[in-house]
């Protein structure tokens, strides 16, 4: 069936005179995918196993052996994948059998660009109803030109994967130089050149330093001291717990273990608390407080930020430890850097694990090493580091705009793809509404057989795909 009239939902111009506009499931079916067979759920062969999420394991038999697409139904609704290589579509999935009369990687574009997702209906577990996606009204070009559209999105997505892949490559080198940043500092090379200056400056203490926690003593600079952290925390004190009927709109802020990323305080989701006065104030967060996450997975666990200047009043969680510092010894902001440079290693050695967590406690975070210099050097440290952080900001800033621009460019493509403007028509081409009478004789016969009880033989894809 050709559609009269262009159904514009889908943000396209008309197409070209020789293509047609035509429902979806007028093309194609989605099949249901199966459950793996029990007595064969070995998962040790090397077909791969198709989810909504993807591929999620391996089998040794297939449910189709020829290349198709597979398009998620719950968990997943809407993600569409292309598989060319036999394979096993589970419970959760649509699969679409390949076509003589179709592009299958133009057909993968295709839904691709459809969003599918949009049409969940289900509120506990996404789910997508074939039917919503089978009304919608798309564009068929002749196969030849399918094949030509093809043939240069993957050109043009080729150059833009390129050019996404040195993106990426940078964002891991910035992490290793903000690494590095911190490694010099707390060595000392960041201030080698003040303290040639300010000579004098030397830190003494009467603690002894205790390494028992396996800590790390790499050199530092003769004027500076391995201390215990301990020695300069004037308090710690793990948050408060509350039962969910103490929760509230217009309680006072906590915040939780979600609240602290990459070293900084994030204000999002914030929960609020119904509590005493006395409450308000054990565990009010002030300036300058470090509030270090206690429990959690291992590799966040011990993650931490420093409270800063205007925030609104607000407490913390049971599973956050607040850490305040004597000010005249350490500033707080170092203490944050030197968790970014060095809680991970230090925590993998000595958090408590449980099934899937992890913990910390107040005695791990006192014996805890930190080198510790003149409170003047500290300050020159603070500001190289955040120096060399605001240039590395800088640059992570344009590349998550060249990331999204990419992006952004990829729609771009598809959309003058389906509108028939990225490779030119040749008029020799069978018409499109040839081709589309051929799709619908080729699924009549598909659905007589498949009503007979007899198995549909898979398609030759003819090296389309």
């Amino acid at each position: 069936m050709v559609s009269d009239t262009f159904s514009n939902e889908n943000g396209l111009s008309a197409p070209p005179k020789s293509w047609v506009i035509t429902p979806l499931g007028e093309i194609v079916d989605f099949e249901y995918g199966k459950s793996l067979p029990e007595l064969k759920r070995d998962h040790s062969g090397s077909i791969p196993v198709y989810g909504s999420s993807g591929v999620v394991g391996a089998h040794s038999i297939a449910l189709v052996d020829t290349p198709c697409i597979i398009v998620g139904r719950k968990g997943g609704a809407g993600e569409v994948y292309i598989c060319k290589t036999p394979c096993y579509p589970i419970d959760t999935t649509y699969f679409i059998r390949p076509s003589d009369n179709l592009d299958l990687s133009f057909l993968f574009f295709l839904l691709k660009s459809l969003k599918l997702g949009r049409f969940d209906r289900s509120t506990a577990i996404p789910g997508l109803n074939r039917n919503d996606a089978y009304k919608l009204t798309i564009p068929l070009p002749p196969l030849k030109e399918q094949n030509r559209i093809v043939t240069k999105i993957e050109e043009l997505f080729t150059q833009l994967d390129a050019g996404v892949d040195s993106l990426k490559k940078v964002q891991i080198q910035l992490k290793r130089y903000r690494q590095a940043v911190l490694k010099a500092a707390f060595e000392g090379k960041l201030t080698q050149g003040w303290r040639e200056h300010h000579t004098g400056l030397t830190v003494k203490t009467n603690e002894k330093f205790s390494n028992d926690a396996g800590g790390t003593t790499f050199n530092i600079p003769n004027e500076w001291v391995w201390i215990n952290l301990g020695l300069v925390i004037e308090s710690m004190k793990n948050g408060i717990y509350k039962l969910p009927q103490f929760y509230a709109d217009d309680g006072i802020a906590c915040l939780r273990m979600y609240n602290i990323e990459n070293g900084k305080i994030v204000w999002k989701d914030i929960k609020r608390m119904t509590l005493s006065e006395k409450e308000s104030d054990t565990y009010l967060l002030t300036e300058g407080d470090l509030l270090v996450n206690r429990v959690n997975s291992r590799e966040l666990v011990g993650k931490a930020a420093v409270i800063p200047c205007n925030l609104e009043k607000c407490v913390y969680e049971s599973k956050n430890i607040r850490m305040r510092f004597y000010k005249n010894m350490i500033d707080s902001k170092l203490v944050n850097y030197w968790f970014l440079h060095y809680a991970q290693t230090y925590f993998d050695k000595n958090a408590q694990q449980t099934v899937g967590m992890a913990s910390i406690n107040q005695h791990q975070l006192s014996i805890m090493p930190f080198p510790l210099c003149d409170i003047l050097e500290q300050k020159i440290i603070i500001e190289e580091i955040e120096r060399n952080f605001s240039i590395a900001d800088e640059v992570v800033q344009v590349i998550q705009v060249s990331l999204k621009q990419a992006e952004s460019l990829k729609q771009s493509i598809l959309k003058r793809a389906f509108e028939g403007k990225l490779v030119p028509q040749d008029p020799t081409d069978e018409p499109a509404s040839v081709l589309l009478d051929r799709i619908e004789e080729e699924k009549a016969k598909n659905n007589s057989t498949a009503k007979s009880g007899k198995a549909i033989k898979p398609l030759n894809l003819r090296g389309k795909v």
